[in-house]
């Protein structure tokens, strides 16, 4: 029964990004970015381009895209890798001590080293 949901779900869910994070959500009961991190066993450049995808897209947080992609920018010398790993664990409800947090840490020195490309 479910697969016949999903057939119909997952096309309307292509066009509508939020309604498949939604569902990815209450299958796995993760949230986008704790999938990507648990993605791949060690860093590759996929997992910071998704990072920084969903870091972009999320209305949740709003205050971390804003000081990852404006103001970081805009003062041209990044933003504090740990103090920003430390705001998306406080969002997304994940310790400080989860391999996940150690994966999002290459992720943004990357997505900060990109910014400094950029400015």
């Amino acid at each position: 029964a479910w697969r016949a949901a999903m057939a119909v779900l997952v096309p309307s869910a292509a066009r509508e990004p939020k309604l498949a994070k939604w569902l990815l959500h209450q299958m796995t009961g993760e949230c986008e970015i704790a999938r990507i991190l648990r993605g791949q066993p060690c860093h590759v450049w996929q997992m910071s381009r998704e990072v920084a995808r969903s870091l972009h897209h999320s209305t949740m947080m709003a205050d971390v895209r804003r000081i990852v992609f404006v103001e970081a920018v805009a003062k041209y010398d990044g933003f504090d890798v740990r103090c920003i790993a430390t705001m998306v664990a406080d969002h997304k409800h994940l310790s400080l001590k989860d391999p996940q947090i150690a994966r999002l840490l290459p992720c943004l020195e990357d997505l900060k080293r990109a910014n400094c490309c950029v400015a």
